[in-house]
């Protein structure tokens, strides 16, 4: 899972294994947070880190096989609650974090989803939920609750990729592509654009996928305004 410009991850269920590790993520990530404001209690931190590993559906970030971080992605009958989003020191401020969560929006996107999530008020990592058009819905006295709307794509776009004309179309199956014809028949492109592709970056994505065939003519992919 990556886009250009942003590091590739993969993420694989957690196992019964992978406790001691997520909670050190944990501790690495948000305990100076934690600790800044009611100090940092061991045993009890570890009961209630215990109590969300049984309750969630943890996952675990890795980078080339290695493990680096944690999520729960709980797909709830309406809506995404995205948490337990803890990335380790060593691979933070690399466009890790923005990857994951762009990768679980561009999903609740698909299936026009909000997603909500909390985090503590005093943590710098609101500027990421702000970029990504989270918006604060309640609070408590030291969490801020925010959700996001599902962003819907237009239904219907259309590209001039170097002299062919391609339409792309949001379906409930994802995006499809197809070659619009001087006579105005379509014809199916077996290219998938990936949930990670935002609308904004399908023109680039065309772009890079049909390079090839760019001429000194035709140097780029232009989207075509109807």
């Amino acid at each position: 899972m990556t886009s250009p410009g942003i590091m590739t991850f993969a993420l694989r269920p957690a196992t019964p294994d992978d406790f001691e590790f997520a909670f050190e993520a944990k501790r690495d990530a948000l305990g100076p947070y934690i600790a800044e404001r009611w100090g940092w209690d061991d045993a009890l931190q570890t009961q209630h880190h215990r109590k969300q590993w049984v309750e969630k559906p943890w996952q675990i970030i890795l980078c080339a096989g290695i493990p680096v971080g944690t999520v729960s992605i709980h797909w709830k009958p309406t809506h995404l609650q995205f948490g337990e989003f803890y990335i380790t020191s060593s691979h933070r401020r690399q466009g890790l974090g923005t990857a994951v969560l762009s990768d679980s929006l561009k999903q609740a996107d698909h299936r026009r989803f909000e997603t909500r999530l909390e985090y503590l008020k005093w943590n710098p990592v609101a500027s990421l939920y702000t970029r990504h058009d989270f918006r604060i819905v309640s609070e408590s006295e030291s969490h801020y609750f925010v959700v996001r709307s599902p962003k819907m794509m237009a239904r219907k776009l259309k590209f001039d990729v170097f002299g062919t004309i391609m339409v792309v179309e949001a379906a409930v199956s994802g995006r499809r592509v197809f070659v619009l014809g001087t006579d105005g028949k379509r014809s199916p492109v077996p290219l998938p654009i990936p949930d990670f592709v935002s609308e904004r970056e399908i023109l680039q994505y065309l772009d890079d996928m049909f390079h090839e065939r760019a001429t000194p003519e035709r140097p780029s992919v232009v989207q075509i305004m109807t």
